[in-house]
C-alpha cells in the first residue's frame, strides 16, 4: 500500500528541514526535541489528510491533468465548402469551356470536389462522373462510355503522363 510510504516521504523532509533549523541555536535539548516532534506530528497530519482526500492508489481521471484541445477552424455555415462553386451541368457540357481556376462543382446541394492528377504539362487533367475530362481553360470532353475504356481519353492521359 502506497499511503505508509506517503507519510513517510512526506515527514521525513519536514523533520530534517526542523531538526536543521534548530541546529546551532541557544535553546535547551529540551527545546530541539519539541520542535522535532511538533514537526513530524505536523507532516504526520498532512499526510493523513492528503491519504484520506485520494483515498484509492492512482490518480482518479478528474485529478490527471488535462490537455487543452485544441480550437479546430471550422467554416461558419455561410461559408460552405462549395457554396460558390457552379452546378456540375453547367460546367460538365461536352465541347464547352472549363473554367480556370476550377475546384469543384454541385450537384444539388452536395459539393463535388475536382478530381485532379497532375500532368507532366503544367495543368492538371481534372474528371467528372466517369464520363468526362478536360484542363482549366480547356475543352470539356464527354467519353462515349466509361473513361478507362475512351480511346481519346487515354491519348490526353498519356500525354498528362508522359
Amino acid at each position: 500500500m502506497r499511503t505508509p510510504r506517503l507519510i513517510a516521504a512526506l515527514a521525513l523532509p519536514l523533520a530534517l528541514a526542523a531538526g536543521l533549523s534548530a541546529c546551532g541555536t541557544d535553546e535547551g535539548e529540551g527545546a530541539e526535541q519539541s520542535s522535532a516532534v511538533e514537526t513530524t506530528e505536523t507532516a504526520s497530519e498532512t499526510a493523513s489528510e492528503t491519504a484520506s482526500e485520494s483515498p484509492s492508489e492512482s490518480p482518479t481521471e478528474s485529478e490527471l491533468p488535462q490537455e487543452t484541445p485544441t480550437p479546430i477552424e471550422t467554416e461558419s455555415p455561410t461559408e460552405e465548402v462549395g457554396a460558390d462553386w457552379p452546378a456540375c451541368a453547367e460546367v460538365w457540357v461536352d465541347d464547352a469551356r472549363m473554367p480556370g481556376g476550377y475546384a469543384g462543382c454541385r450537384e444539388g446541394d452536395t459539393a463535388v470536389p475536382a478530381e485532379k492528377r497532375g500532368c507532366a504539362f503544367g495543368r492538371p487533367l481534372i474528371t467528372y462522373a466517369d464520363r468526362f475530362w478536360g484542363v482549366p481553360t480547356g475543352i470539356v470532353h464527354e467519353a462515349d462510355g466509361p473513361l478507362e475504356r475512351d480511346r481519346a481519353y487515354r491519348s490526353d492521359l498519356a500525354s498528362c503522363t508522359g
